[in-house]
């Protein structure tokens, strides 16, 4: 019996020295990107930013957008950059479940998401991004 546990020790030495050697340090070699990103010339309050790679394997990468700032770690190489964020409409709520549930909205052109053309260059040593965002209405 105490052999067997003295075995049943070693392979769980083994395979957790295996484990740790097979940690973070040996994965891809991610960079870390700090921007900003600007609605109608203020900080965007809160919200999400994608990284979508344009080269070969096709990764995405996103991140938290806090107070118009964002940190984001991705592999390097050139990125299709995807910006939401959404707000509750005063006043407007669905009863549909039988209890009143504020409504909200997407409000960030789709130019800038699901249709957007914003890219971006992931590289050490880079400039940080700032990303200016405004609606698609124009002024007349």
């Amino acid at each position: 019996m105490k052999n067997s546990r003295s075995r049943f020790t070693l392979a769980a030495m083994f395979v957790l020295s295996f484990l740790v050697g097979c940690s973070a340090s040996n994965g891809p070699d991610l960079i870390s990107t700090n921007g900003e990103v600007k609605w109608q010339n203020e900080p965007l309050k809160e919200g999400r930013i994608t990284f979508r790679m344009l080269d070969a394997g096709g990764n995405v990468f996103s991140a938290p957008i806090e107070e118009g700032y964002f940190k984001i770690e991705s592999l390097p190489g050139k990125m299709k950059v995807e910006i939401i964020a959404s707000r509750l409409i005063p006043g407007k709520f669905d009863n549909s479940n039988g209890t009143p549930e504020p409504v909200g909205e997407m409000y960030i052109p789709a130019r800038y998401n699901s249709r957007s053309e914003l890219t971006y260059v992931v590289e050490r040593g880079a400039d940080s991004p700032v990303f200016e965002l405004s609606t698609d209405e124009k002024k007349i």
